[in-house]
């Protein structure tokens, strides 16, 4: 059967029908109203498959997550939270991490997705500024969670994911996630918030400041979900990220099922030898080269599948000889996008329907705008629907430093050539 053509064909024709109210027209929310990212993503048919450490496989529809999620925002509504309270979610990538982040996105509540890997101070510094009211974590955390309790008056529930180094009983203010999360508490509304209301926050383990993604942040992600990694509803897409990752929850979870796509997540995908007999059809892949390295040397039937994909992507730095090198090794050359960490959406990509200028970052996305800023000699971009930065958590200072005028400034020197593709320089 031959590969439908890109959803993104004629580069200029794109960027000049394309509007954001007709992208927030396709989600059927108003550009301007009320909206909710974690009901959007629920309701678009797309579905996630989950492959555990142990060799578990489990399939969620979207009327699972939809069960699920509303099950977890059910269960924060009885324990009285409110809109806009945090929601802290420490662990691998597993199903209930998934209820609880489109949950309390449903909820209104503020979701930070931490990974494993964290260190004992940065963990200290988020919990402090982010004052949580709710922890979702594996056992494993409670030794680094325990000493901070007492400075955290907002905490009304901490809830186990999974038993493996669990207390036999949790103690006062602690739950296992199967007493907390029953189809009694499926009882809520979806909150629908303006498109400027923070849906979850971000930190990077150096910077750690917590950057806020919007719900508005809803119609980039759709967008760039069909331009940028070419996925329409019934596809399937792996977004190579684990928790803590920039990219792990706006892409391995919210831009797929906006796309009606399915997601496919890996409890530990370093360590996941099953990709040369993998069943389900992949479209797209996603991941940066050094994750991609890492998984091939692990599991070499990485190969097959990556034969098979149609589009595949991979975030920039990258190393161009690399990209030369495997120009014809796959069902796709590989395809660079990139975008500011904080910023929490892509922004440029080289598109399947283009050449590949190696060592460019590709040109802006439909809708998205670019400039150099002559001040810095940073690629700056337009604030609004395509750059939808919410701003620094609690931080306005940091906030004006970096969007000013309008235009969000980053900290990448670069250029634009006359064709429209941005480099990065040194």
């Amino acid at each position: 059967m031959p590969e439908p053509p890109p959803l993104l064909g004629d580069y200029a024709a794109a960027r000049t029908s394309f509007t954001w109210g007709s992208a927030a027209a396709s989600l059927g929310v108003p550009l301007e109203g009320p909206l909710n990212l974690g009901a959007l993503a629920v309701r678009r048919g797309g579905a996630i498959v989950w492959h555990g450490a142990r060799g578990e496989e489990r399939r969620f529809s979207s009327d699972d997550l939809a069960r699920g999620s509303a099950r977890f925002a059910g269960a924060l509504a009885a324990r009285g939270l409110a809109p806009g309270d945090r929601v802290l979610i420490v662990g691998r990538a597993c199903p209930e991490l998934v209820f609880s982040l489109l949950g309390a996105l449903r909820f209104g509540a503020i979701p930070v997705v931490l990974g494993r890997l964290r260190s004992a101070d940065a963990l200290r510094h988020i919990v402090g500024g982010t004052h949580p009211a709710v922890v979702v974590m594996e056992p494993a955390f409670k030794p680094a969670i325990d000493p901070l309790r007492k400075s955290l008056p907002a905490l009304k529930l901490v809830v186990f994911v999974g038993k493996e180094g669990a207390p036999a009983r949790p103690g006062p203010g602690e739950a296992f996630w199967e007493d907390v999360v029953g189809p009694s508490a499926e009882a809520f509304e979806d909150a629908m918030l303006p498109a400027g209301q923070p849906a979850w926050l971000h930190y990077t383990e150096l910077g750690m400041t917590g950057s806020v993604t919007p719900h508005g942040a809803a119609f980039a992600l759709a967008s760039s979900a069909a331009h940028a990694l070419d996925l329409r509803p019934g596809g399937g897409g792996i977004t190579m990220a684990v928790p803590g990752d920039p990219f792990f929850v706006p892409y391995a979870i919210a831009a797929p099922l906006l796309a009606g796509a399915t997601s496919f997540l890996f409890e530990d995908p370093a360590r996941f030898t099953g990709f040369g007999t993998f069943k389900d059809p992949v479209h797209s892949w996603y991941s940066p080269v050094r994750a991609m390295d890492v998984v091939l040397r692990n599991d070499p039937g990485l190969s097959d599948l990556l034969a098979r994909c149609r589009h595949i992507v991979v975030t920039h730095p990258y190393d161009p000889s690399f990209i030369v090198m495997t120009q014809s090794s796959y069902g796709s050359p590989l395809h660079p996008a990139w975008w500011p960490r904080d910023l929490g959406v892509i922004q440029t990509a080289e598109f399947r329907s283009g050449d590949i200028r190696v060592g460019s970052i590709g040109r802006p996305l439909p809708g998205v705008e670019m400039a150099v800023d002559k001040g810095t000699g940073c690629l700056a971009l337009r604030a609004g629907p395509g750059s939808p930065f919410g701003g620094y958590w609690n931080d306005a200072e940091q906030t004006a430093r970096r969007v000013r005028n309008g235009w969000y400034i980053t900290d990448q020197r670069g250029r634009i050539d006359a064709d429209g593709y941005a480099w990065i320089v040194a």
